[in-house]
């Protein structure tokens, strides 16, 4: 069940979760530092609750049988989602649960009104280390039916690609 926490405590536990689980799972690697120390992980939980009392702060959830398995967390301004961190359970790897989250996610953003979502940067790192060129996904724009459609023209008519 995809679950979306808008409440500054729910997010603060939800940041909690994700760096908890980002810890778990790279300790022993290179990876294991982003988050920092404990300090730092304060900071990210009380700066993630004040937004989120702001209304500028949304924390995404994935659960299977009552447990989190991947979260997705970051800042929404303006019909616009900024995509801060993203983690999963690696026992469930093959099941894809941060693809799942990522689509349950954006349909509860399209749904809520958000017209764009800007993924984080870990997207374009995956890409450069696989030999590729990152990109910009104007299609991931949230619009839906004739807007997508008038959007896609807009796009071309700038010599941007929809």
């Amino acid at each position: 069940m995809g679950r979306v926490e808008r409440e500054p405590d729910a997010v603060r536990r939800t940041v909690r979760e994700l760096v908890r689980n980002h810890r778990r799972w790279w300790e022993g690697t290179d990876r294991a530092a982003w988050f920092g120390d404990e300090r730092v992980g304060r900071f990210l939980e009380d700066s993630s609750a004040l937004l989120a009392a702001q209304g500028k702060f949304l924390a995404f959830r994935l659960e299977v049988a009552g447990q989190s398995i991947a979260w997705n967390v970051g800042a929404v301004d303006r019909g616009r989602y900024f995509e801060q961190f993203i983690s999963f359970d690696r026992e469930y790897t093959a099941y894809s649960p941060g693809v799942l989250l990522a689509i349950l996610m954006a349909r509860d953003l399209i749904d809520s009104g958000a017209t764009e979502i800007e993924l984080g940067p870990g997207i374009n790192d995956r890409k450069r280390d696989l030999g590729g060129k990152p990109a910009v996904y104007d299609r991931l724009r949230g619009y839906r039916g004739w807007f997508r459609a008038i959007a896609a023209l807009h796009a071309s008519w700038e010599g941007r690609a929809a």
